[in-house]
């Protein structure tokens, strides 16, 4: 109060930011996503799509917001999964996440 701040504004924008940044998140996008353009796919389709994600992208940039991750951090996934050798898989995974180019400009 001292420095002009209601501590109980402060409170709920500080709520605010936490539900906002749980529901702006590249994971919870692309469940959104998932649900939407995978409805009329095969299960097998579904699955794939799924596992991909849960296992490439998820663990490295799932929690974070969708406005902070750039081409550079896209890049660094498929790094990631190249680097063990599964080139096929890293460029699904970029036509999954909305490129379909590889990005060797960052």
């Amino acid at each position: 109060m001292a420095k002009g701040i209601d501590p109980s504004a402060a409170k709920k924008q500080g709520s605010l930011s936490a539900k906002e940044s749980s529901t702006n998140n590249f994971e919870a996008i692309a469940r959104e996503w998932m649900v939407k353009h995978l409805a009329g796919r095969s299960p097998g389709h579904k699955e794939t799509v799924v596992d991909r994600l849960e296992k490439n992208v998820f663990p490295w940039i799932g929690d974070r917001s969708i406005r902070d991750i750039t081409a550079s951090d896209l890049l660094q996934v498929v790094q990631r999964i190249e680097s063990r050798g599964a080139q096929e898989t890293a460029r699904r995974v970029l036509g999954i996440c909305g490129l379909s180019a590889p990005l060797n400009c960052c």
